[in-house]
């Protein structure tokens, strides 16, 4: 109605002013229309279809979000698994035990290794005390700790690498205090002698209390080499080592395992700490992908609808004279409402989605920069992909099949 109205008034305005001349060249003029008025059109005929548009901007917007959602989850188990792999260092390390195959030969065929690090022989220590408020314990001989999947941490965690830290069993954290957990963080004299039969003390920070019931404790990467090198004397009773990778443990273990090794890591908890996690993302995957699909067709279905319904408009628009660039216009500004409003519901759905998975589940979603801008185009490419599709079709039909439909 608005396109007839100011053809009109294109044409009154010439008649004043020469009325043979308008009579002659009525029908070659094409009225200009400016971007207002293009835009308020657009908006009319927005309103006109507004819940059917509604529900295809709902339904497109909550597909991206199923999409983008999967993407952030991913990003939160990886940070998950990397803080675990920071708190847990002893999860990557792994232990070779004396027995029937030389420990030399394991440690050459462990330095020669590249997913490997930190390969050095351990010993039995002997005349050990251990300090802490007037409160002494002492050990004969203690052997090195095997890491199994049997060992886990009751309060704190292993000792970090590069750092004076140790972990005390829970025998040894009872004789030294009747709180255990109040020990974590606190500092105790370590005692030992060296091969010359020196005396020595490091005071190291108890990083944590494990399940071990026996006398023991786990000292630092550091620390140890720095002790083993002093009391070094004798056989060797094991190798320690470390694995540059948290997911190639499993790898190591079997591979160790078949050269015929006495092998100890903590293989079995890291594969079923990484099934867990890919099982979560793959179910997460299927389901988001499923969603987008079902979401995208339901969608287009109800746009094409809509321009079925829009034949004749353009149909009579085009009997009047105006060109399909005009129409395009209106309709490309159309299709700009509709995106603007597919990422603003976008956004609310990632919200409310990002509030009841924290609230669920202790989380939030690892929605970055990277992925917002990701929401920006994958939102603007389905509505325009859709849309340009329906459109194309809508405005190249020849006028006479589009008053017939």
């Amino acid at each position: 109605i608005e396109i007839v109205k100011e053809k009109e008034r294109y044409e009154l305005d010439y008649s004043k002013e020469s009325q043979t001349f308008t009579a002659k060249k009525a029908k070659e003029i094409v009225p200009k229309l400016n971007s207002k008025l293009l835009f308020w059109i657009a908006i009319r005929n927005f309103r006109i279809h507004f819940l059917k548009n509604l529900l295809a901007i709902v339904l497109i917007s909550l597909g991206t979000v199923s999409f983008i959602s999967t993407l952030g989850i991913k990003n939160t188990i990886k940070n998950e698994i990397q803080s675990f792999k920071e708190k847990n260092d002893y999860y990557s390390k792994g232990s070779i035990a004396f027995s029937k195959k030389p420990l030399s030969e394991g440690l050459t065929y462990l330095q020669t290794l590249p997913n490997v690090k930190d390969v050095y022989y351990q010993y039995n220590l002997q005349n050990i005390n251990l300090k802490y408020d007037h409160k002494n314990k002492h050990l004969d001989t203690k052997s090195p700790t095997l890491i199994s999947s049997n060992l886990s941490m009751i309060y704190g965690d292993m000792p970090k690498d590069n750092r004076n830290e140790i972990s005390l069993s829970l025998s040894v954290a009872s004789s030294l205090s009747k709180n255990i957990n109040q020990l974590v963080g606190k500092y105790v004299d370590f005692e030992y002698f060296d091969k010359e039969g020196q005396k020595h003390k490091i005071k190291m920070k108890v990083s944590g209390i494990s399940n071990d019931t026996f006398d023991n404790f786990t000292m630092s990467t550091k620390l140890e080499k720095k002790i083993y090198k002093e009391v070094a004397k004798g056989e060797a009773s094991a190798i320690a080592f470390s694995v540059k990778n948290f997911e190639d443990i499993p790898k190591i273990h079997r591979l160790l395992k078949s050269k015929g090794y006495d092998i100890y890591t903590k293989e079995k908890d890291i594969r079923a700490f990484k099934n867990s996690f890919a099982d979560t993302i793959k179910l997460f995957t299927i389901l988001s992908n499923l969603l987008l699909l079902l979401f995208i067709s339901v969608s287009f279905i109800i746009i094409y609808r809509i321009s079925i319904t829009r034949y004749s408009e353009v149909g009579i628009l085009s009997c009047l004279g105006y060109s399909t660039r005009n129409i395009s216009k209106i309709l490309r500004r159309e299709t700009v409402l509709f995106c603007l409003l597919s990422i603003l519901f976008s956004s609310i759905w990632l919200l409310i989605f990002n509030t009841v998975y924290s609230h669920n589940f202790g989380y939030n979603l690892e929605f970055n920069f990277q992925l917002g801008m990701l929401l920006l185009l994958v939102n603007i490419g389905l509505v325009f992909g859709i849309t340009g599709f329906v459109n194309y079709r809508l405005v190249n039909l020849s006028p006479s099949l589009a008053l017939k439909k």
